[in-house]
């Protein structure tokens, strides 16, 4: 459902099956894929799963995006069909466009619905190895990849999911990332699964106002989000526990989950679950779902990631070949049923992260997060590969930075990147103003007290709100352009 409507499940598949019959109207085939460009919506749900029955695979844009990069997108997934809202069909694409909100609205005796397609699809439609959906993401080379994942992997993903959080027809969950973002599916698809009802805020990321209204008026159960929006939920006047009667799970990923905000959800909504999901978007939504315990929260250790889902495995090697010990740096790799099977026209990007690594002969994902593993045994996520940064022969931590950074009172949130001048790799850090001015002398000196000399930004820049992408995560690529540009402006 959405504030427009609802639809029943027979109402959702009959809907799909409309998607399905215009689609092969209009010359969609399995192994095909089928673009979507419209803000949330049952419409929107309703036609992924006619894709998906029509044995396509969905290629969900972002309505916000610029024309340019949505043609460029276009161009790349090639969809035969293009699904977008009416605000949303003027750029360049081939693929054949259908207004999504009509699709919703079609005649239910409409003959298109009795088609029964040729023989043979609906064995394509059901193949397990077939792409399920493709998502792009953001390539270390600026260009975006597309991620293509199975009908098998993305099953498998959302029954564990449904599985480990408890979901069943009583779940009533709520919808507040775009469904052009990964993160948003363990939202819908588990839940659908277990029987469940959805609710899908429309628009961008729902503001925290929004949220409680949506989970007040509603008796909504569970949704995700990322720690990001925990904060900013948390802080927000209109923040009231009072609102959060029927909220019974919480799903975190993205980040690491924050210690403080989940002790304030404990005293004040001792009933709600928390679980972080951890797992790259090549690996299907998320690989581990753990249920995070009070001893967690009152330990001065980080939270772990998980154990794996069942049918997938981490591998973490240490620096002798063997199982990384308890404290060791390492990175993790990832196998099993769960793995993407490859970057959309790009083997060689896909021979990169995707391969025998290890010896074995079975194939990993090389994630590029580092882990360690704790004194129970569990992996805990600590950086990325690229936030390590090693400066005249000192590896140095940007997330460290960072947290140093975001204790410093004043600071509302913290960013490091890095940006190359010459054939220097400086640091530039990125600070939220939290209400107090910020001079940023005193930060320095307030950040020498945490971390070695050798540790401190190149440049500080003093900004009133970070840069979001449209999941909610730190858009980290926008910083370092705005770090090339100001090293290029004092160069001059």
């Amino acid at each position: 459902m959405d504030d427009r409507g609802a639809l029943s499940y027979g109402q959702l598949l009959e809907t799909a099956r409309r998607v399905r019959a215009l689609l092969r109207e209009r010359g969609a085939r399995p192994g095909d894929t089928v673009a979507i460009c419209s803000e949330n919506g049952a419409g929107c749900v309703a036609a992924m799963v006619g894709i998906l029955d029509a044995g396509c695979a969905f290629v969900p844009l972002s309505p916000l995006d610029p024309d340019a990069r949505l043609s460029h997108l276009c161009e790349r997934a090639r969809p035969v069909v293009l699904l977008a809202s009416r605000r949303r069909r003027a750029f360049d694409t081939t693929a054949v466009r259908l207004d999504i909100e009509d699709i919703v609205r079609l005649d239910a005796g409409d003959a298109s619905t009795r088609e029964e397609g040729a023989p043979g699809e609906e064995a394509s439609a059901n193949d397990a190895g077939a792409v399920a959906y493709v998502i792009f993401t953001s390539g270390s080379t600026g260009a975006p990849k597309g991620v293509c994942v199975s009908n098998q992997s993305f099953f498998h993903a959302s029954r564990a999911a449904a599985q480990i959080m408890g979901f069943d027809a009583g779940t009533r969950s709520l919808v507040i990332l775009p469904l052009h973002f990964d993160g948003s599916f363990s939202s819908v698809f588990p839940v659908l699964l277990a029987g469940g009802c959805v609710f899908l805020h429309r628009g961008p990321i729902c503001p925290p106002s929004t949220f409680l209204r949506h989970l007040r008026e509603r008796a909504l159960t569970h949704t995700t989000m990322t720690p990001t929006y925990l904060r900013a939920l948390l802080a927000d006047d209109a923040w009231s526990p009072a609102a959060c009667g029927s909220w019974r799970t919480l799903a975190l990923g993205g980040e690491n989950p924050p210690k403080p905000q989940l002790q304030r959800l404990r005293a004040e909504l001792p009933g709600l679950r928390f679980f972080n999901r951890y797992g790259p978007t090549e690996a299907t939504m998320a690989v581990s779902t753990l249920e995070i315990t009070d001893e967690m929260l009152a330990s001065e250790d980080k939270i772990p990631i998980g154990t794996p889902h069942p049918g997938v495995e981490f591998v973490a090697p240490g620096p002798h070949g063997g199982p990384c010990g308890v404290g060791e740096l390492a990175e993790l790799y990832i196998g099993g049923v769960q793995l993407m099977t490859g970057y959309l026209g790009d083997p060689e990007a896909t021979a990169a992260v995707l391969g025998p690594f290890h010896g074995g002969g079975r194939t990993l994902l090389k994630t590029g997060d580092l882990v360690t593993r704790n004194a129970a045994g569990q992996y805990v996520f600590v950086e990325r590969v690229d936030d390590v940064v090693k400066r005249h022969g000192t590896r140095i931590s940007l997330g460290e930075i960072e947290a140093a950074l975001a204790r410093i009172p004043g600071v509302g949130a913290a960013a490091c990147v890095k940006a190359t001048a010459g054939e220097d790799v400086r640091i530039v850090a990125f600070l939220q103003r939290a209400g107090a001015e910020l001079v940023e002398r005193e930060v320095r000196r307030d950040l020498l007290r945490a971390l070695p000399a050798a540790m401190s930004p190149d440049l500080i820049q003093l900004v009133d709100e970070l840069p979001r992408a449209s999941g909610g995560k730190v858009d980290r690529s926008a910083l370092a352009r705005l770090a090339s540009e100001e090293l290029c402006r004092e160069a001059r």
